[in-house]
């Protein structure tokens, strides 16, 4: 089974340049397009909240709407030619990819890599225009998701807490077993349908969690992040108490320019995730997540030679 790859917005600031923006960069940009402040706040999610509600108080909401699309849609000037990081990622031979980002340079990476066109692509679940549960496209056996929803779905983009809760609300809803009279249950059970193949349907991409080895690369998992953290932690929770099958790990790239280990790496540990630091050399972040590819390209190798 090929491991499947989690990317974040780290891959897309390397390959955009200085200008490319943080999550923060991006929410003090829709602030200044809509006129609007924060209170100061650790929270970012709460951030975008702040905004929002203090922008409703001086535009309709329609002018917001398309304010905010508008910014969006600047993140999606990545070219991701042959040499690019996002071309590279679909060279090691992964074939799934989960990305919280917004913009399609993903998708243009495996149409350079494997010289694919817009015309081979194949949408699936493009009914859902609110959450991203089980929404992807297609070339072949590639698989592309965007998790926290798209530039084309405006409305599937997760930015505040409301967002991501429901986000996160879909997602479990997917994963939950059911209870065969139909009735409520007070707590959450893993779909038994996961572990012991009695149904192959890919429900929702959080089934992956459970089911493949997952690599995190560009991701900081921050806050905002609250539906991957869930996602982690309750595979650790079933892991820990042994009611999970052992049948995967999770593995996080932790790039950093300080080779000490970060705040991340600790927790991130005691939740049964293998942290794979990777040291940023005189602040070249390109070549260390280009490091980070090629273990995962050399790691899928030798998987593949062990299964032969």
């Amino acid at each position: 089974m090929k491991p499947v790859l989690l990317v974040g917005n780290g891959i897309n600031r390397c390959e955009g340049g200085s200008g490319y923006p943080s999550w923060d960069s991006l929410l003090e940009s829709i602030g200044n397009d809509l006129f609007s402040q924060t209170a100061p706040t650790n929270s970012q999610l709460l951030k975008y909240e702040q905004l929002i509600c203090h922008a409703i108080t001086i535009s309709a909401s329609s002018s917001i709407s398309k304010r905010i699309e508008k910014r969006l849609r600047t993140l999606d000037t990545i070219t991701a030619d042959k040499g690019s990081l996002h071309a590279r990622i679909w060279d090691t031979g992964i074939t799934t990819v989960l990305t919280t980002n917004y913009d399609y340079s993903l998708e243009r990476g495996l149409q350079s890599s494997h010289e694919f066109t817009s015309d081979n692509w194949k949408k699936h679940g493009y009914n859902e225009t609110v959450a991203s549960k089980y929404r992807h496209k297609r070339i072949g056996e590639h698989r592309v998701y965007h998790i926290h929803g798209e530039l084309d779905l405006f409305k599937t983009v997760c930015l505040g807490q409301i967002h991501y809760a429901t986000n996160l609300m879909r997602i479990m809803e997917a994963l939950d077993e059911p209870k065969a009279d139909g009735s409520e249950r007070d707590d959450f059970k893993l779909r038994s349908s996961l572990f012991d193949n009695t149904d192959a349907e890919v429900k929702t991409w959080a089934e992956y969690f459970f089911t493949h080895d997952l690599y995190i690369l560009g991701l900081s998992m921050a806050e905002s992040d609250f539906d991957l953290w869930w996602l982690i932690s309750y595979w650790a929770k079933l892991y820990g108490e042994g009611s999970l099958p052992k049948q995967n790990e999770i593995f996080f790239f932790d790039v950093r320019e300080d080779p000490k280990p970060s705040a991340i790496e600790t927790v991130l540990e005691k939740l049964h995730v293998t942290v794979l630091p990777q040291t940023v050399q005189n602040g070249d972040w390109r070549q260390a997540y280009e490091r980070c590819i090629a273990l995962i390209g050399e790691r899928i190798v030798s998987s593949s030679k062990e299964h032969d």
